[in-house]
């Protein structure tokens, strides 16, 4: 069986944590975001860590 990636990292987090890539404001919400509101600066996800 192969291993798929909700076998090996099933987590899912309920609330995203947005930082935003130029002005490192950090926000939550249920819904995606991409822009931040403050600069409109690139939102990133932060609620899943990155290796």
């Amino acid at each position: 069986m192969m291993p798929t990636s909700a076998n090996v990292d099933p987590y899912s987090p309920e609330v995203g944590y947005f930082e935003c890539l130029e002005c490192s404001r950090r926000t939550t919400s249920d819904n995606r975001l991409t822009t931040c509101t403050d600069c409109g600066g690139q939102l990133r996800n932060i609620a899943v860590p990155r290796e």
